[in-house]
C-alpha cells in the first residue's frame, strides 16, 4: 500500500516590496517605482527578481532603481555617465548605461 506524505511544513516564498527613485538606463527618464519581488533561492539568499523593471516612458526593461540599500559611510562608484550599477567582467567593470568597460583600480 503507498504511503501518504503530507507537505505542511513546506515554508512560504520570502516576499519583499521596495520603492523609490528609479532611472531608466535606455532613455534616462527618472520616475518613482514600487515593486515587490520573490527571493529566487532559500531564505538565507538576497537574490531577488526586481533588479531590472520596465520604463514607463520608452518601456525598454533596463529602469533600476538609482539608490539601492547601501551601508552608511560606503564609498559609490559612479561611472562617468552618471550610473552607479556595474558588472564585473574580466576587464574591468562594465556600466550598462554607456556600454563602456573602465578597468578599474
Amino acid at each position: 500500500m503507498s504511503e501518504v506524505i503530507q507537505f505542511n511544513n513546506i515554508p512560504e516564498p520570502k516576499t519583499m516590496t521596495l520603492s523609490g527613485a528609479a532611472r531608466c538606463l535606455q532613455c534616462h527618464h527618472e520616475f518613482e517605482h514600487s515593486c515587490s519581488g520573490i527571493s529566487k533561492g532559500n531564505e538565507s539568499d538576497d537574490n531577488w527578481e526586481y533588479l531590472w523593471f520596465e520604463c514607463p516612458e520608452c518601456k525598454c526593461e533596463k529602469a533600476t532603481f538609482i539608490y539601492t540599500g547601501m551601508p552608511e559611510d560606503t564609498t559609490v562608484w559612479v561611472c562617468g555617465c552618471g550610473n552607479h550599477l556595474f558588472y564585473v567582467v574580466k576587464d574591468g567593470f562594465y556600466c550598462p548605461r554607456c556600454c563602456k568597460t573602465n578597468p578599474g583600480l
